[in-house]
């Protein structure tokens, strides 16, 4: 007891189950070079990370961060759930239903009446996109989408 700082005996079953379960305690921990300091395991697929790209530079290859970066970020997606989904359509962009929208829309058939749809160039086609929103979002279900921002 003295060689150990101890106020009382340990029980036999508490050695017992140390002993037991020594390989599953020694597992979990990381011996820094230096001795000083014990260190567990927090994050074992970082680890797995690590030893990934320990492996690769001593054999003096490459190493392409994206697949790790995508696995790590599907891992966490998946954790808390949510996706990475495509926005649909500009109907969170504005209201149709209203009476002056509709007005506007009336005009616009009258202008291009004459016109066939293949003369009517639509300003996606141009290749404008300054400042546009992202096509795709995180997000828990589908989301509408909102309409692109171009600036001439």
């Amino acid at each position: 007891m003295k060689k150990f700082n101890l106020d009382q005996p340990l029980a036999q079953q508490t050695i017992s189950n140390i002993l037991k379960n020594a390989e599953t305690l020694y597992s979990n921990i990381n011996v820094v070079n230096n001795g000083k300091s014990l260190t567990t395991t927090r994050y074992p697929q970082l680890d797995e990370v690590v030893k990934f790209v320990a492996d690769m530079n001593n054999n003096n290859l490459p190493v392409n961060r994206d697949p790790i970066l995508r696995y790590m970020a599907h891992q966490t997606f998946k954790r808390i759930g949510v996706k990475c989904r495509p926005m649909h359509s500009e109907s969170a962009s504005i209201d149709i239903t209203s009476e002056n929208i509709q007005n506007k829309l009336r005009k616009i058939e009258e202008l291009l009446g004459p016109c066939g749809t293949a003369d009517i160039m639509n300003f996606d086609e141009t290749g404008l996109y300054y400042q546009q929103p992202p096509r795709r979002t995180i997000c828990f279900e589908s989301l509408d989408g909102l309409k692109i921002v171009k600036l001439v």
